[in-house]
């Protein structure tokens, strides 16, 4: 696993979409400890479908509550 790399998938309301990832473009901090996005790329779901690696998650909407999140960090989004 790379720790300076980031996957992730969004799916839903368009709006919300572009105002997620016009955020991350603009390399504003996702949480107290500055975190960043130095690059984003996009791709489609037919392009991550053929890089299994590119779909795996660690994390989910099913599990997100689950994991032990560190409790000394604020996420901004």
């Amino acid at each position: 696993m790379q720790r300076d790399k980031v996957v992730f998938y969004l799916k839903g309301d368009d709006s919300k979409i572009v105002e997620i990832v016009d955020f991350l473009r603009a390399g504003k901090e996702m949480n107290n400890w500055g975190a960043r996005v130095t690059r984003l790329d996009e791709i489609t779901a037919d392009e991550a479908a053929r890089d299994p690696e590119r779909a795996r998650y660690q994390v989910t909407t099913s599990n997100v509550d689950d994991r032990q999140w560190d409790p000394n960090v604020e996420f901004y989004i």
